[in-house]
């Protein structure tokens, strides 16, 4: 069976996520260059990835994305302060970074060892919305 018509909604999703995020913001005319720079991050390497380009360092790049979005995140909290609704917008974008570079890095046809499924996903997502957290109560 052919893994990547398997998985070809989780692109689409995180794209459709983050578009949507960008979308909401500027409708609420709540415009936060880091957020949106962690959106655009997300929307840039999946059309990349989509469209072919660095596809043999895809799960490196996801990796890097999610990164990304850990870091400008963090310091977005530590001057906002703590926010519930972004943590639920930043930790399903997160989610879906990790979980792809998973997917790409093993067949669905191969027995996964704990690094490779959701739940290592799961808490490593959380983790990083409870650093984030963390730095929006005690930096804000």
């Amino acid at each position: 069976m052919n893994t990547t018509k398997q998985r070809n909604w989780l692109p689409i999703l995180l794209i459709g996520w983050n578009v949507f995020d960008v979308v909401l913001h500027l409708r609420l005319r709540i415009i936060e260059p880091l957020r949106l720079t962690g959106n655009a991050v997300g929307i840039g390497v999946a059309v990349l990835i989509m469209a072919g380009f660095g596809r043999k360092y895809a799960p490196h790049l996801l990796a890097l994305s999610a990164v990304t979005v850990l870091v400008l995140s963090t310091i977005f909290f530590s001057q906002v302060g703590f926010r519930i609704p972004s943590l639920i917008f930043i930790g399903t974008h997160l989610f879906m970074l990790i979980r792809w570079a998973q997917n790409l890095t093993t067949p669905s046809s191969v027995a996964r060892s704990f690094y490779q499924r959701r739940q290592f996903a799961l808490i490593c997502t959380v983790t990083g919305v409870l650093v984030i957290a963390l730095a929006g109560l005690v930096f804000a």
